[in-house]
């Protein structure tokens, strides 16, 4: 056999290999079937929506969200079709890599592997999330810049700022890695014409253009909800770096391979032509945003892409045999460490824990329930993957529903239970609304206090919130996200909140989570006396369920020597007093884990009656599973 054909066999050994290995870790992460919520209610008449009462873009992806549905369509299942769209496009960015952009080259039979053997590769090969439509743009866009590097024309530059353009709307963090190749590309074609080359920038982006004119008119804002969700999180530059070098740590440790390559094809990249170049400086920034932005909390999901971009340059090199094999053999060997997770693994793949740094194995959390093999295989027990059956679209229960946990949730309840996302993902009025301070921040879940009676705002579909400031705010969203679409006075609303001419509230409260004060009383007590917790759990109606930080305003202060309070215990939560004395808090106690469940009762020593009087106390979360919950309070 000459070397052409042993490519081409190993080629396809590779594809074949990569089908089987992404057929057996097919999974669907919970942020997936955010999207797939809004492609069911916009295949059942409701609109582009996540809840069909109000018009909010709760997804980043708007072209990956119309593929799906359009798989969707064809299957007539959201699973079967969000799996088809995720396979079959990881399987097109496979080919193009290896036959069209490699040539089947040495390089590309290299890289071929190493995607095969990347654990964070495999995991987003599926997933139901963008990754894989990245990968193809990412290459066709290089394939374009090549075409235009050895012979610049008008037609491949608009085809190039097209593919941009869609790449946008993909994921718009896509253009921090494509903005140097898109410089080289413009700059390589300075001969033309000035007025061509802008005429082919303005078609290429055309997409782009149209979807945010569209969603500034449909939804009210130019940009996803999800985006200004992630605006006002109050994370020092300093933090969320330091998170950053956190998750690059750690993909180091579960997935050596992955940043081996990423540096690997970034020096390549240095040393060969132009587009090499611009790719590897793409590369640069689009680590840089990663830093500076602290990463995220699925493990490897954001170093695909730059992890493409890499395979990229080490596609392009024309390896001998030799060359090929020495390079493969260490990439087989880097591999081995991830063997488990990518070629070797089976449908009992299962890693529920969540690191201290708040960074999680995403497929290995959700696999069990979400994945492909699994459903085969039938399960059913408790905790174990549901048979992926279409949602019934058609029951009606009307009701709110706080969750930090959106896709799931809102696949199973149906289009009417109204899901209020604390983490504002979904919600257009929490998302304009600063974090609350949380120590224990983890990235990608920064939650939100609710205003006084918002959750009654949503239930009645009216404005009952009390702070005069944010009702009036609040006036302003509801119109933009449920007004009728071509009102004038909507109209006007949208370009007022877009140019910042709507006066905003004071925000600062809501950074620190609180609930309505209590009476500075000897005896000041919250919500209900310990006898009435017999047998209540802690999501009780009577119970005040928290997340991070909970404040409870003393008014007037009070001295006190005792503080009685009940507490969650589910999920060995464990909690931190303090106390807020002349504008000084001070951490009066902690509350440790306890393997039971319900509410627990709780005397605190507080300090003698000559201290300060107490103008607040605050119950901060140390640790727990998000079930957390005050009963009651009382200062004696």
């Amino acid at each position: 056999m000459t070397h052409t054909s042993y490519r081409k066999a190993a080629a396809f050994a590779l594809g074949s290999i990569f089908l089987l290995t992404i057929l057996r870790t097919a999974w669907i992460s919970d942020d997936a079937m955010i999207t797939m919520r809004t492609v069911l209610n916009f295949e059942h008449g409701y609109g582009l929506r996540f809840n069909i009462d109000e018009r909010v873009q709760a997804y980043t992806h708007p072209l990956w969200m119309f593929v799906l549905a359009a798989f969707s369509s064809i299957t007539s299942n959201i699973y079967a079709g969000t799996f088809a769209a995720s396979i079959v496009t990881s399987l097109l960015a496979y080919w193009l890599l290896l036959c069209k952009l490699g040539g089947l080259r040495g390089g590309a039979i290299a890289a071929g592997m190493a995607l095969l053997l990347s654990k964070a590769y495999v995991d987003y090969a599926t997933s139901g999330l963008e990754n894989p439509l990245s990968h193809v743009l990412l290459i066709v866009s290089v394939l374009l810049a090549i075409r235009i590097d050895r012979a610049p024309d008008t037609r491949t530059l608009a085809l190039f700022f097209g593919v941009v353009s869609l790449a946008y709307l993909t994921r718009p963090d896509a253009l921090v890695l494509v903005f140097p190749l898109s410089l080289w590309v413009l700059y390589r074609c300075r001969y033309l014409p000035l007025k061509h080359v802008a005429r082919s920038v303005v078609i290429g982006g055309l997409p782009a253009i149209l979807w945010t004119l569209f969603s500034t008119w449909y939804y009210g804002f130019p940009f996803p909800n999800t985006a200004y969700a992630k605006l006002g999180t109050g994370i020092e530059w300093s933090e969320r770096v330091r998170q950053g070098i956190r998750y690059l740590i750690q993909s180091a440790d579960h997935d050596p391979l992955t940043l081996t390559v990423i540096l690997a094809g970034l020096a390549l990249g240095f040393t060969r032509d132009a587009v090499s170049r611009a790719i590897s400086l793409g590369i640069l920034l689009h680590i840089a945003y990663l830093l500076n932005i602290g990463g995220d909390f699925m493990e490897g999901r954001f170093l695909t892409v730059p992890l493409m971009a890499a395979a990229i340059s080490i596609a392009r090199q024309d390896l001998d045999f030799s060359g090929m094999s020495v390079v493969c053999g260490g990439v087989l060997l880097m591999g081995s460490a991830s063997f488990k997770s990518t070629v070797l693994s089976t449908s009992e793949f299962d890693i529920p824990e969540v690191r201290a740094n708040g960074i999680s194995d995403e497929r290995g959390y959700y696999f069990q329930k979400h994945g492909l093999l699994p459903a085969l295989a039938g399960y059913e027990a408790p905790g174990k993957a549901f048979r992926f059956n279409q949602p019934d679209w058609t029951a009606y229960e009307y009701r709110v529903q706080p969750t930090c946990q959106l896709g799931a949730l809102g696949l199973k309840s149906g289009p009417h239970v109204h899901l209020v996302d604390e983490c504002a993902l979904s919600d257009p009025l929490l998302a304009r609304m600063p974090a609350k301070v949380n120590r224990h921040w983890r990235i990608g879940h920064f939650y939100r206090q609710f205003p006084t009676d918002y959750l009654k705002s949503l239930e009645l579909r009216s404005n009952e919130i009390k702070d005069p400031a944010m009702r009036q705010y609040y006036e302003y969203i509801r119109l933009v996200t449920r007004g009728p679409l071509n009102h004038p006075a909507r109209l006007k609303a949208i370009v007022k909140l877009n140019t910042g001419r709507v006066p905003l509230p004071d925000m600062e409260p809501y950074r620190t989570a609180f609930v309505p004060r209590v009476s500075g009383s000897q005896t000041a007590t919250y919500r209900h006396l310990p006898k009435e917790l017999s047998g209540s759990t802690w999501d009780s109606a009577a119970n005040t369920q928290f997340s991070t930080n909970l404040d409870i305003q003393v008014e007037p202060p009070i001295p006190a020597d005792w503080i009685d309070l009940s507490l969650s215990r589910d999920g060995a939560a464990e909690y931190a007093i303090y106390t807020l004395r002349q504008g000084a808090w001070q951490e009066l106690a902690r509350i440790p884990a306890q393997d039971s469940k319900g509410m627990g009762i709780h005397r605190i020593r507080a300090a003698t009656s000559q201290d300060a009087p107490i103008s607040a106390v605050r119950i901060s979360v140390v640790q727990g599973d998000g079930r957390y919950a005050l009963g009651h309070l009382r200062l004696d």
